[in-house]
């Protein structure tokens, strides 16, 4: 009995590359980040270090717009919260007016019923 191993190339080697380009990216974001100098670029020429400067105000612009549409998130979710109380306040004043329709209760039940709501 013969066994048969079926191997999908092109999905391993696309896995290999995309590993290394992960890599590569990786290694590349953290020069940026930490303000190494890159082999290719000299920073005495003012044209670079204004390329760095500018890449530097985008990298905290971008981490404002981050902390804003974190602020943004928690905003919605208190907003959320208020209408969930206020829908739960309107279910119970609908389930008092039901209750209150009721020809069963007294004027007296319905007065207290009346301090609820309001």
């Amino acid at each position: 009995m013969s066994m048969i191993m079926n191997h999908d190339m092109t999905s391993i080697m696309g896995q290999r590359i995309m590993n290394k380009n992960s890599l590569a990216m990786k290694r590349s974001l953290e020069k940026l980040s930490t303000g190494l100098r890159t082999q290719i670029a000299d920073l005495d020429n003012t044209a670079e270090l204004a390329i760095g400067e500018v890449m530097r105000s985008r990298i905290y612009g971008m981490e404002k717009a981050l902390n804003n549409s974190q602020d943004g998130v928690s905003l919605i979710q208190t907003a959320v919260g208020g209408l969930s109380q206020t829908q739960s306040m309107m279910n119970r004043m609908r389930e008092l007016a039901v209750q209150a329709a009721d020809d069963t209760l007294t004027q007296q039940d319905r007065s207290y019923i009346q301090v609820e709501i309001n």
